[in-house]
């Protein structure tokens, strides 16, 4: 039996970054851009944004043809967006300000993380694109 090795890996129960040397305001700011341009951290494209005002409706087409449509809520106070997909499933994106970390997860309906089958690496690397941006909105 063989080590599955990081890029076999699939995202399971959350995947969490590293520490985000940024204030809060930046990685929201940071948070937000991902929301609009979600083509700079994942592939997809023909982006589609428009904002209800209590939410945000996205659609976006993934490399392999599917059109993915949702809605976004924002709730700064909490540092986390909630993805509302027409699916059996609700993608959170959470910032912890006490660890100053960001960490994305897969839930049910009713509340209970369930396992996430995109692979670990690419979910890494859009956490990594996020906190790059607040980073750099420091200086």
């Amino acid at each position: 039996m063989s080590a599955i090795n990081d890029t076999e890996a699939i995202a399971g129960y959350g995947v969490k970054g590293d520490r985000i040397n940024a204030s809060f305001e930046s990685v929201w700011e940071a948070m937000l851009d991902s929301i609009h341009h979600p083509e700079k951290y994942i592939p997809v494209k023909n982006v589609k944004i428009i904002d209800n005002g209590d939410h945000i409706y996205r659609e976006m087409l993934h490399e392999d043809g599917f059109l993915h449509k949702e809605k976004i809520f924002c709730d700064k106070e909490k540092g986390e967006f909630t993805f509302i997909d027409p699916g059996d499933f609700v993608h959170k994106n959470k910032y912890y300000k006490d660890e100053q970390v960001l960490e994305y997860w897969l839930e049910n309906y009713q509340g209970e993380r369930i396992p996430w089958k995109e692979p670990r690496v690419l979910i890494l690397s859009a956490i990594k694109k996020t906190q790059e941006l607040a980073e750099e909105q420091e200086k």
